[in-house]
């Protein structure tokens, strides 16, 4: 599983927090990298999507049994005010989704997924992963993927996934951006004045408690 997020001022930290100055006089060591993928080339890999297919053949079930146990409790117009298609998917991926996500997140059924993609960066989103419970993940944008193959990288298992899918597809998994290793003081500069700091990025609960309490205990000294 590899981590990435979803903010090109976090990415740059990440990149320029260990950068060193070249040991080599190669031209590719003259370079730190920021890497990025166009969300939509992963669409087909979002487990979203799986949740929402493996769900469908039960809807029609669940919609039944929620129709009828309102008939004995309100009239038709009521229900049909109240529970139109749209809220009734709603509260059915709301009270189907969780267990669904419970199972297929285990690492016994992701090997069987080539590649997936998850976040909870979304707050549209109807699934939640409970990705939210870190404030890492939330300071960090936080997205995920999921490589099952233990010998192939990410990129190629995505470029073999299309290559069968379309063979005429002029497809590229992720890009890069090379950024000369002499801008990266300027670079860690400008995302400090952003507040993209080792603080933003790693938040520490037990300080910022310590920090809340202190504030409020300051105020209420005065």
């Amino acid at each position: 599983m590899l981590d990435w997020t979803y903010s090109f001022t976090n990415a740059l930290y990440f990149a320029t927090e260990t950068v060193a100055a070249p040991t080599t006089t190669r031209e590719i060591d003259k370079y730190f990298c920021v890497y990025f993928i166009d969300e939509k080339a992963l669409i087909k890999g979002a487990l979203d999507d799986v949740i929402v297919q493996s769900l469908a053949s039960g809807r029609a079930k669940f919609k039944e049994g929620l129709l009828k146990e309102m008939a004995a409790k309100f009239t038709k117009e009521q229900i049909d005010s109240y529970w139109p298609d749209s809220r009734i998917d709603w509260f059915f991926l709301k009270t189907q989704g969780p267990g669904l996500i419970t199972h297929l997140t285990k690492i016994s059924n992701l090997i069987d997924a080539d590649l997936l993609f998850f976040s909870d960066f979304k707050e549209d989103s109807q699934l939640k992963y409970s990705l939210n419970n870190s404030m890492n993940i939330v300071n960090q944008k936080g997205a995920f993927t999921w490589n099952a193959n233990p010998t192939l990288p990410l990129e190629h298992v995505a470029n073999e996934i299309v290559k069968v899918s379309d063979p005429s597809m002029n497809y590229h998994f992720c890009n890069c951006i090379n950024i000369n290793k002499n801008l990266a003081p300027y670079v860690r500069e400008k995302l400090e004045s952003l507040g993209v700091t080792k603080d933003y990025i790693y938040p520490d609960p037990q300080k910022i408690a310590r920090d809340a309490f202190a504030a409020t205990e300051a105020q209420l000294i005065r």
